[in-house]
């Protein structure tokens, strides 16, 4: 039978210790990875959603972003007559 001295205790009990901090501080951050795949879903729904209408509307979709700076407020996503 191994038997396992004080220095081997101390340091196994410091790293379950340490786990369990982790565990506990990051407990929210591995539940709600879910909402990540909502949003990148919603983008996704949303760019497929604007090449369907401009395609619907005769023009060509290249998903090139324009951002006319330094006229922020004018930009156009791949919309092309």
């Amino acid at each position: 039978m191994i038997s396992l001295n004080n220095v081997e205790l101390i340091l196994y009990n410091w790293l379950y210790a340490l786990k369990n901090s982790l565990e506990e501080r990051y407990v929210e951050v591995i539940e709600n990875k879910w909402i990540i795949w909502v949003i990148v879903l919603i983008a996704l729904i949303g760019g497929i959603g604007y090449a369907f209408y401009c395609t619907s509307k005769g023009y060509t979709f290249s998903g090139k972003v324009k951002w006319n700076w330094p006229r922020v407020w004018d930009i156009g996503i791949g919309c092309k007559p």
